[in-house]
Formats: structure tokens, C-alpha cells, sequence
């Protein structure tokens, strides 16, 4: 393919993950699983932590089965979009049905209701994780490296621009002063992320697939996964790659799911309060991209990954300092009442709006920046079979939590292995210095 129509190609690819990311982040508001997803599933289940961390867990799992069955199918497949088609009317579906569901909660009994989002939500997730090889895949052989800090920068930052007025909307709808209840509340919230997400999905249907290199025979799981090993044992760097990524992802399982029921049930924080996390969480997560991309497009994606997980650490530290703060009015708005606690906690999603866009951004370009070309499946499917059983990380949590409420434990944990996700970031080699080739260095 000659250097004008690879430049055309990127070009007409950019333009359409940029539609796709940006409305995908506004969509994201709607049903964020850091926010919306805990303090609905808190009001749904009466105040029950663990039916908080099984729901986050399912629909995290979903985001990675696909991966793990279906990568020797993807390396043997001569074309990857229609499986992102499939994909995008999986999602599509499932979050219509998703708010019908909650909009008819009151016709359930209550264990019923819960079963049936989880399974709408764990629908929608899977498609998702459907989706991820043939995107990245795509956006591997379409978009240059260094355009990639801009192209997903670009997504976030549009996006978030664009869901601060959603999050404004959102702290209306769950205030007194919207009129409507739970769970029509939500219900409307759900409506308008799957009407959102139509344009969305439908956007990189269109995007271009460059030819590529295919296996001639498919490889059972089994041995792919042993590949996998080999590879760990090989690549150093992409050893290290997973270790961080794990611990990370550990960390904020034991954190996030659980700062919204724990303002609910101990600092005193009224529901509506939610509509504000969100916002000052797509406020930074959106504005942080203007230094993210350049970071990652200029500085690396290691550095990227050490400045984004020193925030990380920093918002740890408000968490864990905010039942400090006393629970005096400060200002009312939009008809909340917000106190120094609420302020706190809204200062505590910004922060993790901020390093949270940057381990996005730092860890999807090192690892696409990592993996060889011929090697992507193996790579891509043993990083993915490694991470998935920590999707039950929020689950474990709510049990160490447990009906006696010791959040403050589970916040301290994440702390510490922040702190051993730091320790192998440091350890890791940019790619740039040596080139992706998937040796490392041992």
C-alpha cells in the first residue's frame, strides 16, 4: 500500500473513532460503572454491598470472555469488522432492553429486577469485549503510532466536553427537583445513553479495514494459551506490562465500585450527590487528555503511565482522608445540599477522572506499541486471559466488606498495592527505545 492512500486511510479512520470515542464517552455517562452503576444497584438492593461488587464484576467479566474464546478465530479471520458489526447490534439491543427494564422495575419482584440488569448489563459488556480485538486491530494497522496519543486524546476530550452537559442533566434527574423516582430516574438515564449509543456504534462500522496478515489454521485455546506462557516467559516487558496493569486493576476494584455506597451508607451523602461525581468526573477525565496525548505522542507511554499512577495514589489519599472532613452546609446547588464531605468527594472523582484517562490512553498505546503484527492474537489473548478473573475483584471486595461496612479497609488495601503498581511501573522499558518486536529484554 503506497504512503498517500495509508495517509488517506488514517485519515478517514481518525475521523470516524473520533465520532465513535466521543460519543462513546458521552454514553459512557449514562451508564458510568464507577458512579451511576454502584449507587443504582445500592438504592435497587436496599443498602447491600455485595450485590453491588457482583453486578460491577459480571459486567466487567463480559468485557473479556470474548477475547479468550474467540482470539485464534480472530488471527484466522480474513476480515474482523463484521465481528465489531455484530458487536455493535449486541449493545445496541441490550441497552434499550436495559432501560425498558428499569423503567418496568416496579412489575418485579426484587431479586428478579436485579437478575435482569445484570443480564442486560452483562449482554451489553460482552458485546463490548466483542468488539475490542477487530478495534484495535483496526486502529493498529490505520493509525500510526504517533497519531494514536492524539487519536484516543481526541475521543476523550471531545467526549467529555460533551457529557458535562449530560452530567449536569444527570444531577437534575436524580434531585428532588426532576420529579421522578427511582428507578424512572434511571430509566430515563439509560434511554438516553442507548439513543447516544446508536451514532456511536454505527460511526466505526463504516471505518476501512486494511488487508492483513491471517493465520492459515485455527489454534485451539489450549495451546494458544500456552503460547501465551511462552511469551511471558520470553518478553520481559510485556511481563511487567501485565503485572502493572493487573495491580491496577486490583486497585481500583477494591476502590471505585465502593466510594458512592460508602458516601451513601457513612458519610451521610444524599443520593443525588451522584449527578455531581459524575460531572467533576468528566470534567478532568476530559480535560486531562490535552496533557495525556501529548505525553503519550511525545514522552512515551511509560511516562504516561508513571505521572497518570502518582494520581492515582493521590486520589487514594483523599479517599482515605475524607471521613475526616466534618458534614457542615457549604453552598446548595441545583437543589443539593453540599457540605465539605460532598465537595471532598467530588475533588476525589476528579482525581481519579484524571489518572484514570491517563492509564486508559498509557496502557492500550504501550501494549499496541509492544505486540508485533504477527504475533497480535497470542499476545492480545493470553494479556486478556490474564486479566479477566480480576473482574472479580469488586466481588471479593464486597465481601471483605461486608455487612459491618469496612470500607476503610478495602481503600487501605488498594493503597498499598498503588503503591506495587508504581514499583513495576518504574520497571518497565519504553517501547520507542527499542522497538516493539516482541523480544524484551530478560
Amino acid at each position: 500500500m503506497s504512503e498517500a492512500i495509508q495517509r488517506n486511510l488514517s485519515r478517514r479512520n481518525f475521523a470516524l473513532g473520533l465520532i465513535n470515542g466521543a460519543l462513546f464517552i458521552l454514553l459512557a455517562t449514562f451508564i458510568d460503572v464507577d458512579t451511576v452503576v454502584p449507587g443504582f444497584a445500592w438504592q435497587l438492593t436496599g443498602g447491600k454491598t455485595i450485590f453491588v461488587g457482583v453486578l460491577i464484576s459480571v459486567i466487567n467479566m463480559g468485557w473479556f470472555w470474548p477475547q479468550l474464546l474467540l482470539s485464534s478465530t480472530f488471527a484466522t479471520a480474513d476480515r474482523l469488522m463484521p465481528w465489531y458489526w455484530l458487536s455493535a447490534l449486541t449493545r445496541g439491543v441490550a441497552l434499550f432492553a436495559l432501560a425498558a427494564v428499569a423503567w418496568y422495575l416496579d412489575a418485579f419482584a426484587p431479586w428478579l429486577g436485579f437478575v435482569l440488569i445484570a443480564a442486560m448489563y452483562v449482554l451489553y459488556s460482552s458485546g463490548g469485549g466483542l468488539s475490542i480485538i477487530p478495534f484495535m486491530s483496526v486502529v493498529a494497522d490505520s493509525i500510526p503510532p504517533n497519531w494514536r496519543g492524539k487519536f484516543f486524546g481526541a475521543r476523550y476530550l471531545v467526549g467529555g466536553m460533551m457529557a458535562l452537559v449530560a452530567g449536569a442533566w444527570i444531577r437534575w434527574l436524580l434531585s428532588d427537583q426532576s420529579g421522578l423516582e427511582f428507578p424512572r430516574n434511571y430509566a430515563w438515564m439509560f434511554l438516553i445513553g442507548a439513543i447516544v449509543a446508536t451514532p456511536s456504534l454505527l460511526s466505526w462500522c463504516f471505518a476501512r479495514e486494511p488487508a492483513r496478515p491471517v493465520q492459515r489454521r485455527r489454534v485451539p485455546v489450549p495451546v494458544e494459551l500456552r503460547r501465551g506462557l511462552r511469551l511471558l516467559r520470553r518478553d520481559s516487558n510485556f511481563r511487567r506490562l501485565l503485572i502493572t496493569r493487573s495491580l491496577s486493576t486490583i486497585t481500583l476494584g477494591l476502590t471505585l465500585p465502593f466510594i458512592v455506597p460508602y458516601a451513601l451508607s457513612q458519610l451521610r451523602v444524599p443520593a443525588a450527590a451522584v449527578g455531581l461525581f459524575v460531572t467533576s468526573k468528566i470534567i478532568t477525565y476530559s480535560l486531562s487528555n490535552l496533557l495525556w496525548s501529548r505525553v503519550s505522542d511525545e514522552g512515551g507511554n511509560r511516562r504516561l503511565l508513571l505521572l497518570s499512577g502518582f494520581m492515582t495514589i493521590g486520589a487514594l489519599a483523599l479517599v482515605l482522608s475524607v471521613r475526616m472532613l466534618p458534614t457542615d452546609h457549604l453552598v446548595t446547588i441545583a437543589g443539593i445540599n453540599v457540605t465539605w464531605r460532598v465537595a471532598f468527594l467530588c475533588l476525589i472523582f476528579a482525581a481519579f477522572g484524571f489518572s484514570n484517562a491517563g492509564q486508559e490512553i498509557g496502557y492500550t498505546n504501550f501494549l499496541l506499541e509492544l505486540i508485533p503484527e504477527r504475533k497480535r492474537s497470542v499476545y492480545m489473548g493470553i494479556f486478556y486471559a490474564a486479566i479477566s478473573p480480576l473482574c472479580w475483584v469488586p466481588f471479593f471486595g464486597s465481601l471483605a466488606i461486608g455487612t459491618g461496612g469496612r470500607f476503610v479497609m478495602g481503600f487501605s488495601i488498594a493503597a498499598v498495592l498503588a503503591l506495587a503498581m508504581m514499583r513495576y511501573t518504574f520497571r518497565l522499558r519504553e517501547v520507542r527505545e527499542f522497538g516493539g518486536d516482541g523480544n524484551g529484554e530478560n
